[in-house]
C-alpha cells in the first residue's frame, strides 16, 4: 500500500512508507558522516613545501599498538607533515593537546583536503612498526600514522601524531606505542 508522506500537515508525495523505513538507518548514517565532515580543513598554499626539501637530518622510530593480550599491531605507513597552521588545526580537532594518541573514530571524523597529501613525505613501516625518514631539511614536523584493524567485524585502532624539530644534521628517534596491557603489579 502506498501512503502519502506528510510534511507540515500537507502531502508532499505519494511513496511507500516501507521504502522510507528501509532507508531510514542509511539516512541516519549519512547524516552522521556528513556532520563529521561538515568543516573539512583546507591546506595553505606554499608554507608547507619545506617538507619536500632535502637536508641532513633524520627522524626514525616505531609506531604500534599492543593489545591487551600482548599482540603488537604495527603501522603500515608513517607520514611526515610540516608544522603549519593547516596541520596544526587538523591536529587540534582530533588530538588532546597533551596526547600523541587518538581513537580511530576521532581520526576518521575530520578529513583533510586531499590537496594537502602531496605536500608530505611518507615512509613504509616494517613488520615491527619501525620507520625512517632520512635527508630531511631543518624544521618542525608532525610524525603521523594510524594503526587500524578489523576484528570480529569491529574496526579497532587509532592514530598517533607528535611534533618533532630537527636542525643541523640531527638524528631523532621517537616511539609512538600505545600499550593496552594492564600494568604489572608489584
Amino acid at each position: 500500500m502506498v501512503e502519502p508522506i506528510r510534511q507540515n500537515g500537507g502531502t508532499v508525495s505519494g511513496r511507500s512508507n516501507t521504502s522510507i523505513s528501509a532507508w531510514r538507518p542509511a539516512i541516519v548514517v549519512v547524516a552522521i558522516l556528513l556532520h563529521g565532515c561538515a568543516a573539512p580543513i583546507a591546506p595553505e598554499d606554499s608554507a608547507a613545501h619545506y617538507v619536500l626539501e632535502n637536508g641532513s637530518n633524520e627522524i626514525s622510530g616505531r609506531v604500534a599498538i599492543i593489545s591487551s593480550n600482548g599482540h603488537a599491531r604495527p603501522c603500515d605507513v608513517v607520514s611526515l607533515l610540516p608544522v603549519t597552521p593547516f596541520w596544526t588545526g587538523w591536529r587540534n580537532q582530533i588530538f588532546d593537546s597533551d596526547k600523541d594518541y587518538a581513537a580511530r573514530f576521532a581520526i576518521q571524523s575530520v578529513f583533510p583536503d586531499p590537496a594537502a597529501q602531496p605536500v608530505a613525505r611518507h615512509s613504509d613501516c616494517d613488520s615491527s612498526g619501525r620507520f625512517r625518514f632520512a635527508g630531511i631539511a631543518d624544521g618542525k614536523y608532525y610524525v603521523f600514522s594510524t594503526v587500524l584493524w578489523l576484528l570480529r567485524w569491529q574496526h579497532n585502532g587509532g592514530g598517533f601524531m607528535r611534533e618533532v624539530e630537527v636542525r643541523g644534521g640531527q638524528s631523532v628517534g621517537i616511539s609512538l606505542v600505545k600499550d593496552w596491557r594492564e600494568p604489572a603489579h608489584g
